[in-house]
């Protein structure tokens, strides 16, 4: 037949003594600095997150390095008298743009 169970009572189980819980202190600078450490690496990655924004704005915005050299010139007017001699020579390269008020 079966045998019979052995039960043990709650009460008569054996049980490891109760822990007594010791307070820890923390050091009192050490949560400052951790604090101002936090803060720093925070900072530090949204400065490199918005630097890296600006770049790329610069990087898209910017001329071509290729047009640099290429000198964008209006057509400069030279006056002449009746004669053939030349009286003026105006434009992008010898000076600012005349009326004909100002001529006469």
């Amino acid at each position: 037949m079966a045998e019979p169970r052995l039960r043990v009572e709650p009460a008569d189980r054996i049980r490891p003594p109760p822990r007594t819980r010791v307070p820890r202190q923390r050091a009192r600078g050490k949560g400052f600095l951790r604090r101002a450490f936090k803060l720093g690496v925070l900072v530090l990655l949204w400065m490199t997150i918005i630097g890296a924004v600006v770049l790329g704005y610069f990087a898209l915005t910017l001329p071509d390095t290729g047009e640099l050299t290429r000198a964008e010139r209006r057509p400069s007017v030279t006056i002449l008298a009746a004669d053939g001699s030349l009286l003026t020579t105006y434009g992008d390269l010898f000076g600012q743009p005349l009326t004909l008020k100002e001529m006469s």
